[in-house]
């Protein structure tokens, strides 16, 4: 089997996704945060020009009220350059169009935004971005004009940029150190199950131990711990099977090799059929060993994890596969057999009812006696099937009855065909499909099993 291997980390991965993440974010933020200090930026220098526009036209208003100046007076003698305020620039005109007054960084000929324009204003001057604010007498006698340089936006970005990154860099290392530290604690818990799988042995089964792991991984453990109890149970029944074969396959061939060793010495044609029939017999036990052997292995493998709510069963169709094996050997003992199926349909897995029919009718066509009785009946009862098979055999004591069940318990029967397992075979598929059996007088004089399964829902 080749080599499995990878090329990337899953912990490198999800490290570099939370740092792509914080990186992600903390650029979005730093725009974010340029974007509205850029708006409150301008709305304040709007605010300063609006303020500082009105200022200078209520300046001019107060110096003009009760003065009867005339044009030619007001250009020979308010007409001038004055210091700029701070870094605007600014202009008063009167209403015929003449200059009263200027800032010495204002144009000195034309005005900064056309004379009609009132209000605020962007343009341009000699290249550079002001925000303009035009105010005015309400009969236009006096308009002020007044401009401010916007900021330099690159210097502030790079000004912003340098105090926010010099603020996060350390909150942001200490939340990458503990995101790490986070990633380590939790892939802990997968380090530790890849350690514990690796040092198990074949036949290590036991559970898994990993402490205390994140409810994603959890998962993953309880299906490992689901996959070694099925393992387990799978390797305890191939277990018990190899056992009980050993064990009860060794009196048939011991038998079978007595037999063929008196037929190698036989002195004459009659002892030797009879040792080949002993042989034959011995054949035919061993086979049905082997058979209820391979059946009770079938039922233990299962481990009552199959789900039987949507697995119809036809009681009729099973019990015709069931004859087509043993109708010879009820024709060879004359047992007469009757059926009566009044309910036919119940849950379960074909298979598995097969055989609980099938070692069901066979022990009672092979304890009735020759010329006897069995009669097969299924019935309606509320939400159940019930399934008897009655004989006219011997029966079991009642005392005994719990104990017919047990698995090679052949009731102090010997040298019969049975080898002990077809009442518990027939237990633990009633067992695996959740229904009762149990051993009642027969009305036959005889025994009475009864299997109560569920109805076809």
């Amino acid at each position: 089997m080749p080599e499995i291997s990878s090329n990337w980390s899953l912990q490198a991965r999800v490290g570099l996704i939370s740092t792509f993440a914080m990186a992600t974010g903390l650029l979005f933020g730093s725009v974010g945060m340029y974007r509205a200090a850029a708006v409150e930026d301008d709305h304040l220098a709007e605010e300063r020009v609006e303020l500082l526009a009105q200022e200078i036209l209520q300046s001019a208003k107060q110096h003009l009220t009760g003065t009867s100046w005339t044009s030619q007076e007001s250009d020979s003698q308010l007409t001038g350059d004055f210091p700029a305020i701070g870094p605007n620039k600014y202009q008063v005109w009167l209403h015929n169009g003449s200059k009263l007054l200027r800032s010495f960084n204002a144009p000195g000929s034309q005005s900064i935004v056309p004379f009609d324009t009132i209000g605020h204003n962007r343009i341009k001057i000699q290249g550079e971005d002001f925000t303009v604010y035009v105010a005015a007498t309400p009969d236009r006698e006096i308009v002020v004009q007044v401009a401010e340089r916007s900021p330099d936006r690159m210097v502030q970005i790079g000004y912003v940029a340098v105090k926010y990154l010099t603020f996060i860099l350390l909150p942001l290392g200490i939340v990458l150190f503990v995101i790490q530290l986070l990633l380590k604690r939790t892939f802990q818990s997968l380090d530790q199950l890849a350690a514990n799988l690796q040092a198990r042995g074949p036949g290590d089964v036991t559970t898994t131990i990993v402490e205390n792991p994140p409810r994603e991984i959890l998962p993953i453990v309880q299906s490992l711990d689901s996959l070694f109890r099925r393992v387990s149970h799978a390797m305890s029944v191939e277990h018990r099977f190899t056992s009980v074969a050993a064990h009860e396959l060794r009196t048939p061939l011991a038998g079978i090799r007595a037999q063929a060793q008196i037929a190698s010495k036989a002195r004459d044609q009659y002892e030797l059929q009879d040792s080949l029939n002993s042989v034959l017999l011995g054949v035919d036990k061993a086979k049905r060993v082997i058979e209820q052997l391979i059946d009770l292995a079938k039922v233990e493998s299962t481990g009552g994890d199959v789900e039987w709510s949507n697995l119809p069963v036809s009681l009729s169709n099973i019990y015709e596969q069931v004859m087509d094996e043993l109708a010879p050997k009820a024709h060879a003992r004359k047992v007469k057999l009757t059926v009566e199926f009044a309910e036919d349909q119940i849950q379960g897995l074909d298979f598995a009812i097969y055989m609980l029919m099938r070692n069901l009718i066979a022990n009672a066509i092979l304890y009735c006696p020759e010329g006897g009785s069995v009669h097969v009946r299924t019935q309606g009862q509320g939400e159940d099937v019930i399934l008897t098979i009655d004989d006219t055999g011997p029966g079991i004591p009642v005392q005994a009855r719990e104990s017919a069940f047990e698995k090679f318990n052949r009731l102090g029967k010997s040298g019969s065909d049975g080898v002990g397992l077809g009442l518990s075979i027939a237990a633990q598929v009633a067992e695996l499909h959740r229904a009762k059996i149990e051993l009642l007088d027969s009305p036959l004089g005889g025994l009475r099993a009864k299997v109560i399964f569920r109805r076809l829902t």
